[in-house]
């Protein structure tokens, strides 16, 4: 009975064994798969940030703020140096974008927001008029989030009244 029992034993450790390894090999394919779905949203995820990106730097924009800095050199030289800057920073920010996943502080979002303006304005002058009623600051949005709604406001609001109009940018409790 001694021989039967260590026998049955050693068949059971070696069922249990082999169950294990199956599971242990079950489980790594479980998590290379999920390494892989992972990986493709992280792609996926990066191709996205490209495209806010690109959508953020239209070539009409662009074309239109180096129009308007080229005529501010010959006008007004040192407005020009501060519109140059000022439309570096904001490409800066765009590119920097791409290295942030996380939400950012709504005071730096507003900031790139600001620059985006000071272009806008150089562009339309007196048409365009920027009200800020900033009441609170802390909280945090996805990076260029907030952009699209101004451009949006600027675009076919004042941009298509004969007289302009007011871009207001509020945050509230």
């Amino acid at each position: 009975a001694s021989q039967k029992d260590s026998n049955f034993f050693m068949i059971g450790f070696a069922v249990t064994m082999l169950l294990q390894l199956g599971r242990i090999v079950l489980d790594i394919r479980t998590q290379y798969r999920k390494t892989i779905q992972y990986q493709k949203m992280q792609k996926e995820l990066y191709e996205a940030k490209v495209a806010v990106m690109v959508s953020q730097i239209r070539p009409h924009f662009m074309y239109n703020a180096l129009s308007s800095i080229a005529m501010l050199c010959k006008l007004d030289p040192d407005r020009a140096y501060t519109a140059t800057i000022t439309f570096s920073d904001y490409l800066r920010g765009n590119m920097d974008s791409l290295k942030q996943t996380a939400p950012v502080p709504f005071s730096r979002e507003l900031e790139h927001l600001k620059k985006y303006l000071y272009i806008e304005k150089m562009r339309f002058d007196d048409l365009l008029n920027i009200e800020y009623d900033i009441q609170t600051t802390d909280f945090e949005v996805p990076q260029l989030s907030v952009q699209p709604l101004v451009e949006n406001a600027v675009k076919h609001g004042v941009g298509m009244a004969d007289d302009g109009g007011t871009v207001t940018i509020a945050t509230r409790e």
